[in-house]
């Protein structure tokens, strides 16, 4: 069984995006790290499931690429991908994280100083947010409903109007 180097090319190819795709796993566990305080028993769990999952990814990848044969330049190809998207995208995942951390910080001390007045402060966002809405689909009833509507009332009342034809005789109601 010979291996040619392009396929020894795909397969290293294929070995950096499977590592590539470990840090944006990895980055999952690390924005909840981020967000939350953890304990060091949930933190120890994690990077368990982390390598088992790991550890799955790369036999899987080893065997559909290389025939299950272990190559160093594969496992390189692999720690290159995560390092590589750990440094660059994970970086922005890392700082948005962050960002998020401290908006919610703020959002929670102004609950805080707000104490019992929370839920008008609540309603009066929702009422803010709602206006819009409301304009919009009262214009759409009235634009879609309204011959529809006039036509009923004059129904329910029991006095449509009848229309004179182009010789002044009255015509039966259209219905």
């Amino acid at each position: 069984m010979e291996t040619h180097l392009s396929d020894q090319a795909v397969a290293f190819l294929w070995s950096v995006a499977l590592g590539a795709g470990l840090g944006a796993v990895y980055d999952w566990f690390r924005i909840g790290r981020i967000l939350w305080k953890k304990r060091t028993l949930t933190v120890f769990f994690e990077d368990l499931l982390f390598a088992l999952c790991a550890g799955f990814a790369t036999s899987y990848c080893l065997v559909q690429t290389n025939y299950g044969q272990v190559r160093m330049f594969l496992l390189a190809g692999e720690a290159f991908g995560f390092i590589l998207y750990f440094n660059t995208i994970g970086v922005f995942v890392a700082w948005q994280a962050r960002l998020l951390r401290r908006f919610l910080h703020l959002i929670c001390m102004l609950l805080k100083r707000l104490g019992g007045r929370f839920w008008l402060f609540i309603r009066k966002i929702v009422k803010f947010f709602k206006k819009p809405f409301l304009f919009f689909a009262y214009r759409c009833r009235i634009i879609l409903n309204q011959p529809w509507r006039r036509k009923q009332q004059l129904e329910k009342q029991g006095r449509r109007k009848r229309s004179k034809g182009k010789k002044g005789k009255e015509n039966e109601p259209r219905g």
